[in-house]
């Protein structure tokens, strides 16, 4: 399994999949979809829990002493002009995801 801190950009793109899908049926099978509000909620809360998870575990390895991760790339060119793009996860960050994941399940 890679650590946490490898896969920590699917932190906030879990809950935002999660949204897309509730929304973009919410959309398109309305009457469907009403019906079905109790699987709609599970789904959403399986999104934000397994990011609460990843954020959880990145936290613990922050704290027994892994390394600070810095991903990086390019988000936009044009000749030699770049827009460099990335993440950070260090202790501090991985305090603050934690926390942020706190207020979503309150």
């Amino acid at each position: 399994m890679p650590q946490a801190s490898e896969i920590a950009w699917l932190i906030p793109v879990l809950p935002l999949i999660g949204a897309v899908i509730s929304g973009l049926s919410l959309i398109s099978i309305n009457k469907k979809i009403n019906k079905l509000r109790e699987y709609v909620a599970i789904g959403l809360l399986t999104f934000v829990g397994a990011s609460a998870v990843i954020s959880y575990k990145a936290l613990f390895e922050q704290i027994n002493g892994y390394r600070s991760v810095e991903k990086l790339f390019v988000w936009a060119s044009a000749g030699d002009f770049q827009i460099p793009m990335g993440f950070v996860l260090d202790p501090l960050g991985s305090v603050m995801l934690a926390w942020l994941q706190q207020l979503l399940f309150w």
